[in-house]
C-alpha cells in the first residue's frame, strides 16, 4: 500500500470531489496496471477512512460521502475498462453458462467490497448479477431459486451479522441446484471464518485469493485466462 496515495486520496473521497478522485486513480496506473491493481487502491483508501472514523477524525457524512465517489469510480473504471478491450465480448451475453450474484446480509451495509468482486467475475465471462446490500434472506432465497447462478457471493463486515451469515450460507447451500457459497468483506480478513462457517464454504481474506480462484474456475471451465 502506498500511504502517500491513499491519504491524498482519502482526502479527494472526503470532500466530494469526483473529477480529482478520478483523476489521481488514472495518474496512479500504468499500461501493466490490471483492475487488481485499482480495486486494491479503492479498498486501502476505504478501509483507511474507516480507521479515520473509528478514530473520530472524520463523521459518518464524510465517510458515506466518500463511500459514494468510490461507487462512482468503481463504476466509471468498469465501463471504460470493458468498453475498450475484446476480452469482455461475453460480458452481457444471456446464454452465459457461468452465473453468479452477489450481495450483503441483512443490516450491512457496506457493499463496496462486493460490487468490485462482481465486476471481476463480469470482466472474466461471468454472467454476475450485483445485488447490493441489506439483502433479506427470503429475498436472496427467491432470486437464487428462479436464476440458479452456480456461485452465490456474500459480504459481512462487522461481527455482529455473523450469526445472520451463517443462517444465509446454511439455507443457501439448501438450494437444489447446490451452488457454491463464497464469503468475504472485512470480517473474512480479520477473523477464522472457516471456523464458523458451515462446511463447504470458500472464504476469502482478499482479492488476491479471489482472483486465483476465479482464473482456476476459468480454465476448468473453458480452458483460457485473461489478465485482470
Amino acid at each position: 500500500m502506498n500511504i502517500d496515495v491513499v491519504q491524498e486520496l482519502s482526502k479527494l473521497l472526503i470532500n466530494g470531489r469526483i473529477s480529482d478522485s478520478w483523476e489521481l486513480v488514472n495518474e496512479h496506473m500504468t499500461e501493466e496496471s490490471s483492475s487488481m491493481d485499482v480495486y486494491q487502491l479503492l479498498t486501502d483508501t476505504m478501509y483507511y477512512i474507516g480507521q479515520l472514523w473509528e478514530e473520530n477524525r472524520v463523521t459518518v457524512a464524510q465517510e458515506h460521502i466518500a463511500s459514494n465517489v468510490c461507487k462512482t469510480i468503481i463504476t466509471n473504471y468498469f465501463f471504460e475498462k470493458t468498453s475498450k478491450e475484446n476480452n469482455y465480448q461475453s460480458l452481457y451475453s444471456k446464454n452465459s453458462r457461468d452465473r453468479a450474484m452477489f450481495f450483503c446480509v441483512s443490516g450491512e451495509e457496506h457493499d463496496l467490497g462486493i460490487n468490485m468482486v462482481a465486476n471481476l467475475f463480469k470482466e472474466y465471462g461471468w454472467d454476475a448479477k450485483f445485488l447490493g446490500s441489506n439483502l433479506p434472506l427470503e429475498d436472496a432465497v427467491n432470486f437464487a431459486e428462479k436464476w440458479k447462478p452456480s456461485v452465490i457471493g456474500i459480504s459481512v463486515n462487522i461481527v455482529y451479522h455473523l450469526p445472520q451469515l451463517i443462517k444465509y450460507i446454511e439455507v443457501l447451500q439448501e438450494l437444489h441446484h447446490v451452488p457454491t457459497i463464497l464469503v468475504g468483506g472485512k470480517l473474512a480478513s480479520t477473523y477464522d471464518l472457516e471456523f464458523y462457517c458451515p462446511e463447504d464454504t470458500v472464504i476469502f481474506s482478499d482479492l488476491m485469493q479471489l482472483k486465483i480462484w476465479i482464473q482456476d474456475m476459468r480454465t476448468e471451465r473453458h480452458g483460457n485466462v485473461v489478465n485482470i
